[in-house]
């Protein structure tokens, strides 16, 4: 297979760089001795226990992570430079390559401590438990295959291969070395059940240049192998290392992984301005998804910085790239979108309660997904486009509410619970009282609450102090008697936010006399003024002249 010079030299850059830049930082240079790639292989995932082993070449630490998370739960300084981490046969300790410092560090995986380390007379590359009381590792900086006595860190036997990345079978009788060159690719298998490396087999034929990284399926007797070229995961017979089939990946193949319980082969590609993960069925060769991979696009090649892993006890895949972590389950599941979790949204306008969907790795043939907010499922659409989910929100009052949202498939369910909170400007109830003064007993009075302010609709309630009550923004009361009323106002709104105002209302007695007594007065007036008239008229008359013979103007008078 022939690939142009400039894209051989570009490769190998790119692998040569794959582990000085993870995401973690770290202290300290690469390695004295590493010079060469890892394969990846400063990354394990338990294989009974939901942890994830990171040790970090660029500086001197172990990380233990969660495999359901990503979380790092704890860190371990294992020493410069660690390369390679493998787990005992009974899962108790962990084997370290500390390739800066020539030994492999043992470390308790319970109590997460250093237990001791094993001296080595070189700079190891590669570590892989053997048999009790026996390593296998490879030098960084040779090109010798050694297994190593663990008590005394003595070599028991070697051969030669050209920097090369382990891996062994679960029984610890056969070895695989896959040797790191920036040519074309050679795997070599060797027997190792009498503590000798006896070869046994070699690629014969042409599988690629610039090997990246090989995941070994041991039940099933193949391993999978991604390299500068071709573009796509090479399927190769453990018995003989010949070819066996083939699955394609877009250009730059970066990394691979198995999850063997579920039948999943997941490789990820690099290019130079896409990226994505892909997920094979290992019975099928049949490919089950694509999951695009967004990428910083530049004028050149973008060196790779992926790293993968996965765990069949978590269901999940994480994967480093660039700097941004990604944790992918292989079933579905879903994530809160909105409301943001813990988060206050306002309650008017309306609004939607939604759930990021995720499909899964390994997609089921159906699934069903609801949403419910505080128990009470919602009318919901799944949207493929935005691939989530989401329902109209009921009215809900103001305060805190539970949205649970669940999918469910043949075989299994995943669900997700959080809260947010309902938030409300507050209502301010005010009114005015609109009646003639004095205020009488008797007279309709108007009550006039049109200027309270809420969100939303708004309702009315008046309690005017005598029993009596009223609803609306606007009414009219009479009081029977006079007195002084405790008025009260309560609005309340939509979303249950509601104030009130109480107001004293004096209604007075009528002053004087009253109307009926003053008509009954009146009466007798009219009779005293019109007796009083007719005696000053007796009087008068009584007391004019008479008139008459003698008396009147041009009588005479009487002489003596």
């Amino acid at each position: 297979m022939i690939r142009p010079l400039w894209g051989v030299c570009l490769a190998m850059l790119t692998v040569l760089a794959a582990v000085a830049s993870l995401p973690f930082p770290t202290a300290g240079i690469k390695t004295p001795g590493g010079g060469s790639i890892n394969g990846d292989q400063e990354i394990l995932a338990d294989p009974v226990r939901p942890m994830i082993y990171w040790a970090h070449p660029d500086g001197s630490t172990l990380s233990f992570l969660d495999a359901f998370t990503g979380n790092e739960l704890s860190s371990v300084v294992v020493g410069q430079g660690p390369m390679s981490v493998d787990l005992s046969s009974d899962g108790t300790r962990l084997y370290v390559a500390v390739s800066g410092e020539n030994q492999t560090t043992v470390v308790d995986v319970v109590q997460r401590t250093v237990l001791r380390a094993i001296p080595l007379g070189f700079s190891p590359l590669s570590v892989r438990s053997g048999r009790p009381d026996r390593l296998f590792v490879s030098g960084a900086q040779d090109s010798v295959i050694r297994i190593v006595n663990e008590t005394t860190g003595n070599v028991v036997d070697e051969a030669n291969v050209f920097r090369a990345l382990l891996e062994v079978s679960p029984d610890k009788t056969v070895l695989l070395a896959h040797s790191l060159s920036s040519s074309a690719v050679t795997l070599d298998t060797f027997d190792v059940s009498a503590d000798r490396l006896v070869f046994r087999a070699s690629n014969g034929s042409d599988v690629g240049e610039n090997p990246l990284q090989t995941a070994v399926d041991w039940d099933a007797g193949l391993a999978y192998l991604v390299s500068g070229t071709p573009y796509g995961i090479v399927v190769l017979a453990v018995s003989n290392l010949t070819q066996v089939g083939w699955l394609p990946m877009g250009a730059y193949p970066q990394g691979v992984a198995l999850m063997r319980n579920r039948h999943v082969v997941i490789g990820i590609h690099r290019n130079f301005y896409d990226a994505a993960l892909w997920v094979f069925n290992t019975t099928t060769d049949a490919e089950r998804t694509t999951v695009p991979i967004p990428v910083a696009p530049g004028s050149g090649y973008v060196s790779e910085q992926s790293l993968l892993v996965a765990s069949d006890v978590a269901g999940t895949v994480l994967l480093w790239t660039e700097g941004d972590f990604r944790l992918l389950t292989v079933d579905p599941s879903v994530s809160p979108a909105g409301p943001a979790a813990d988060g206050d949204i306002a309650g008017l306008p309306g609004f939607y309660v939604r759930a990021r969907v995720w499909r899964g790795l390994v997609e089921p043939p159906s699934n069903t997904t609801t949403l419910a907010v505080d128990g009470t499922t919602l009318n919901s659409v799944y949207d493929p486009f935005y691939r989530e989910v989401r329902a109209v929100a009921p009215l809900l009052p103001v305060g805190r509410h539970r949205v649970t949202a669940e999918i469910v498939w043949p075989g299994g369910s995943n669900s997700v619970t959080w809260n947010f909170t309902v938030t409300s400007p507050p209502a301010a109830a005010t009114f005015v009282v609109v009646g003639s003064n004095p205020l009488r007993p008797g007279q309709t009075i108007v009550f006039d609450a049109s200027n309270s302010t809420g969100l939303g609709t708004i309702t009315f309630v008046w309690d005017f102090g005598d029993g009596a009550q009223a609803s609306g923004p606007r009414v009219t009361h009479a009081f029977a008697a006079p007195g002084v009323y405790r008025v009260l106002l309560t609005i309340r709104t939509e979303l249950n936010v509601s104030d009130s105002l109480a107001r004293q209302v004096v209604i007075g007695a009528t002053s004087g006399i009253p109307p009926q007594s003053l008509g009954a007065i009146v009466g007798i007036g009219s009779f005293a003024a019109g007796l009083a008239l007719a005696l000053l008229v007796i009087v008068f008359l009584r007391r004019r002249p008479r008139s008459g013979p003698g008396n009147g103007p041009g009588a005479g008078s009487r002489r003596p």
